[in-house]
């Protein structure tokens, strides 16, 4: 499984599956848990994370009945606000 080590919350992330070979039949179903915003059944999926923290993320492909799992743990940080003040002059 390919993924981001480190997230951003509220913010979305990228998850995908890479198969190999890359010719491989084409007959392979994906599911995601938790299940993400997007791309449920597919090799791909975008979750985005509410709260921060450390979260899992699995992934199983699926083939003729047999099934193999990846796992990802990622941590999710909160977004930093970066303000610019600029200063105020008064005659």
């Amino acid at each position: 499984m390919v993924m981001p080590e480190v997230v951003t919350a509220d913010l979305p992330a990228k998850f995908w599956v890479e198969i190999r070979p890359p010719d491989a039949s084409p007959n392979i179903q994906y599911l995601w848990a938790p299940p993400p915003q997007s791309g449920q059944g597919t090799p791909q999926a975008v979750y985005v994370f509410e709260h921060s923290g450390v979260k899992v993320v699995t992934a199983w492909a699926i083939q003729a009945g047999r099934a193999i799992s990846m796992t990802a743990v990622v941590d999710v940080q909160q977004a930093t606000n970066s303000y610019l003040y600029f200063p105020l002059v008064v005659r």
